[in-house]
C-alpha cells in the first residue's frame, strides 16, 4: 500500500534530489505535482500486461492469463468474440499450480491481426497477461560449407525465415528451363517428375541439363540444405518438376514454353520459375497458358530480363497475372543489366559485378552440372530467390491463391532506392511472418 505523503514533503524530496543530480527541471517537478493533484499517480506504473512484440509467432493464436478464471463467463466470452476469438482452451490442462492454471490459448478467426488483438486485450482489467504464441526452433544455421558465401540469403533474411519454416516435400516447384542435373548430390531423389518439352509436346525424360542454366536456378530454389555439402537452398526440402524447353544454347520456341507451363501446372506445381524471356510483347498463346496455370492454382514468377530496358517490351514479363522480378546487387542497387519499369513487381538478389571479375561476393553461387558449383548473375538468378520464398510460404500456408502469394511477397518486401524502378526488394522473413 502506498504511504501518503504531503505536497511539502514531496517538494523537499525533489529539492534534495535536484541538488544531487542537477537533472530535474522546475517544469518537471510542477508537472509531477499537477498529476498527483489530479489523482492519477498510478499512471506512473509501467504496463506489465504486454511487451513489445518481436520475432515470429503463431498467426492465429494469442496467449492470455486471467487474474481470476473467467473462461466460463458468458459476458467475458462475448468480449473475446468481439475481437475475433473463436475458441479458448487451457494451456496447462493438468496443472494444479494456481498461476499456470490461469493461462489460456485463444484461437482467432483467419486473417485477424494478432498484434492488434494483443493490444486490445492488454486493456482488459480481467487479464494479467496478453501475448502472442511465439515460435521457437533450434538455433542453427545450415552446415553447408559454402553457405557463408551466399550473401543473397542474408540479404533477404533467410535465417529468420527458416525459424518459421524450411519447406516440405509436399510442395512442388517447376523449373521450366534447360533441364536440371538430377544426378547432382544437391538434388538426389528430389526430382519427382521430368519431361522434355522442346518439341512443343512434353514427353517423359530425365530432362538432364546439357547447359548449366536450369541447374543453377534449381539450386537457389532448393538445393539440399543442412546436409554438410555445397550450398544452401531456400527450401531445405522440396520436390521439383522439371520441364526442359530450352536447348544447350539457352533458346526455345513459344510452343515449347507453353507446353512446359501447362505440363507443370497439370502435374501439381504450386509455383513455376520462368528465368527466360524474349524481346516481344506477350502473345495470346503465352497469355492463355499463363491464365490456365493461374486458374489452376499455380503462381507464375518470371524474370524481368537482362537488357537494361523497359520490361513492358519483354515477354513473358509483359503477360498479365505473372510476378515480374528485377535484379539487385549486394548493396540493394539495381543491377546494371536488369530490365525495369512499372510492370516489375519485386526485386531480388541477382548479382551485379558491373564489369569486375565475377565472384561469390558480387554474383550468385549455386549448383552446376556434374556435381559442381558456379557463380552467375542475371534476373534469371534473381527470380529463383522469389520462387523459393513463394514455395516456402506455401509450405507454411498452402491455402494461399496465386494472387495472395503475389500480394504477400510484394507487400512485405523492403523498399529500396534505385536509379530506375524495379520494385521493393524481397524479404523472406517478413513475408512468412505476415502471411
Amino acid at each position: 500500500m502506498l504511504k501518503k505523503i504531503t505536497s511539502i514533503e514531496l517538494i523537499n524530496k525533489f529539492k534534495n534530489l535536484y541538488k544531487k543530480k542537477k537533472t530535474l527541471s522546475i517544469i518537471g517537478i510542477t508537472s509531477l505535482l499537477f498529476l498527483i493533484t489530479l489523482g492519477i499517480f498510478a499512471s506512473f506504473s509501467k504496463d506489465t500486461k504486454t511487451k513489445e512484440i518481436s520475432g515470429p509467432f503463431v498467426k492465429d493464436q494469442v496467449i492470455i492469463k486471467y487474474k481470476v478464471d473467467l473462461s466460463q463467463s458468458v459476458e467475458f466470452k462475448q468480449k473475446l468474440t468481439s475481437l475475433g476469438v473463436i475458441s479458448q482452451e487451457k494451456v496447462y490442462k493438468t496443472s494444479t499450480n494456481p498461476s499456470l492454471s490461469k493461462y489460456y490459448i485463444l484461437k482467432l478467426k483467419q486473417g485477424i491481426d494478432v498484434k492488434s488483438v494483443v493490444k486490445e486485450l492488454s486493456k482488459f482489467n480481467e487479464l494479467e497477461k496478453a501475448e502472442p504464441n511465439y515460435i521457437f526452433s533450434a538455433q542453427a544455421e545450415p552446415n553447408d560449407p559454402s553457405y557463408p558465401k551466399e550473401w543473397a540469403l542474408q540479404k533477404i533474411d533467410m535465417p529468420n525465415a527458416w525459424i518459421i519454416g524450411t519447406g516440405t516435400s509436399e510442395t512442388k516447384v517447376a523449373v521450366v528451363d534447360t533441364g536440371v542435373d538430377g544426378s547432382h548430390p544437391e538434388f538426389n531423389g528430389r526430382i519427382s517428375l521430368a519431361a522434355d518439352c522442346a518439341s512443343g509436346t512434353c514427353v517423359d525424360s530425365t530432362a538432364t541439363d546439357n547447359s548449366y542454366h536450369g541447374t543453377h536456378v534449381a539450386g537457389t530454389i532448393g538445393a539440399a540444405t543442412n546436409n554438410g555439402v555445397g550450398v544452401a537452398g531456400i527450401n531445405w526440402n522440396i520436390n521439383f518438376i522439371v520441364a526442359k524447353m530450352l536447348n544447350s544454347q539457352g533458346t526455345g520456341s513459344g510452343t515449347a514454353l507453353v507446353s512446359g507451363i501447362i505440363f507443370a501446372s497439370e502435374n501439381g506445381a504450386r509455383v513455376i520459375n520462368l528465368s527466360l524471356g524474349g524481346a516481344h510483347a506477350c502473345s495470346s498463346m503465352e497469355q492463355d497458358a499463363i491464365n490456365f496455370a493461374i486458374n489452376n492454382g499455380t503462381t507464375v514468377i518470371v524474370a524481368a530480363g537482362n537488357s537494361n530496358m523497359n520490361a513492358s517490351n519483354f515477354s513473358p514479363a509483359s503477360c498479365q497475372g505473372v510476378l515480374v522480378v528485377g535484379a539487385t546487387g549486394p548493396n540493394d542497387e539495381r543491377a546494371v543489366y536488369s530490365n525495369f519499369g512499372s510492370i516489375v513487381d519485386i526485386a531480388a538478389p541477382g548479382g551485379n559485378s558491373n564489369g569486375a571479375a565475377k565472384t561469390a561476393a558480387n554474383t550468385i553461387l549455386s549448383t552446376a552440372p556434374g556435381g559442381s558449383y558456379q557463380v552467375l548473375q542475371g534476373t534469371s538468378m534473381a527470380t529463383p530467390h522469389v520462387v523459393g520464398v513463394a514455395a516456402l510460404l506455401l509450405s507454411v500456408n498452402p491455402g494461399l491463391s496465386p494472387s495472395q502469394v503475389k500480394s504477400c511477397l510484394v507487400d512485405n518486401a523492403d523498399p529500396i532506392s534505385t536509379d530506375k524502378p524495379i520494385g521493393p526488394r524481397l524479404n523472406a522473413f517478413k513475408t512468412l511472418n505476415a502471411c
